[in-house]
């Protein structure tokens, strides 16, 4: 994926099979003047790349035939056929070699953002896994894009990683509601300070996580940058990471058992009464 997308994606098999055949390929930006395309025939779809030329003209190029009726693993033994992510680094080794450049050789090109590597991340480990993690998106639109997104990775410094994960940690709690915005909760009183602070500590440490995760992908993968030290070096918060406690209180033991019927409900007022585990209620 790139910043700047039509509302025709390319990026999985799902959504080039949505697309209508035709002569002229579907084309996304993946660099400033370096354009993937899709072009889907009757018989399956390819790939090309397109470079601009200045003058309203463009040089464009087949790199490949894209994977969408071959064989899970096919493309693996077959250089010609390319899943998306193939196709983008193909894309951009071609349009360097249409430009001159020597093998290795970067193409000059824009900023490379935090908005644009989240965008990467999230395509390729939709390609890998058929489906993006809704957790991992929701942290990016809720923690990462607000305030680091339109960063250029080359200038993200470990200073300001450090300040955004502080500020989260310092932060209150926060949930999503069913419009999907973020909601402020309080936290409850029977919980104490310190508590409170091990928690937010923990989602900080979790979210770092998924940046370093996203920044990491962007250095391996695309080579949009030359170090990595900005983020490997921050460190997480220590001695914050605790299995969840919870007990019922007495009224929502009342209400469970009497929700329950028969066996359940037998198993359910013996684990109440005596801790035990379900594998030592059933054996007994």
């Amino acid at each position: 994926m790139a910043q700047h997308r039509t509302n025709l994606k390319i990026d999985t098999r799902t959504a080039r099979a949505e697309l209508a055949p035709r002569p002229k390929p579907y084309f996304e930006e993946i660099d400033p003047e370096i354009h993937l395309g899709y072009r889907r025939g009757k018989r399956g779809g390819s790939w090309v790349v397109r470079r601009y030329l200045g003058g309203g003209n463009y040089e464009m190029k087949k790199i490949g035939r894209a994977d969408d009726h071959v064989a899970k693993g096919e493309n693996a033994v077959n250089p010609d056929v390319l899943t998306y992510d193939q196709a983008r680094k193909e894309a951009r080794r071609v349009a360097a070699r249409m430009m001159g450049l020597e093998p290795g050789d970067k193409i000059q090109s824009g900023p490379y953002t935090v908005v644009q590597a989240c965008a990467d991340y999230m395509a390729g480990h939709a390609n890998k896994h058929n489906r993006a993690p809704q957790e991992t998106q929701n942290i990016i639109d809720d923690a990462i894009l607000p305030e680091l997104g339109k960063i250029d990775l080359r200038k993200l410094t470990k200073k300001r990683i450090e300040k955004w994960h502080a500020d989260i940690a310092a932060a209150p709690a926060r949930r999503r509601g069913l419009r999907k915005e973020a909601i402020a909760v309080k936290p409850s009183p029977d919980i104490d300070n310190a508590e409170i602070e091990r928690r937010r500590k923990n989602t900080a440490n979790r979210k770092l996580g998924t940046l370093r995760a996203i920044l990491n992908y962007a250095y391996n993968e695309r080579l949009e940058v030359d170090d990595d030290r900005a983020w490997r070096v921050v460190k997480p918060f220590r001695k914050v990471t605790r299995s969840r406690k919870r007990f019922l209180s007495e009224d929502e033991a009342a209400r469970l058992v009497n929700a329950c019927q028969g066996g359940l409900r037998d198993l359910v007022r013996a684990a109440l009464y005596t801790g035990a585990r379900y594998g030592e209620l059933a054996a007994l």
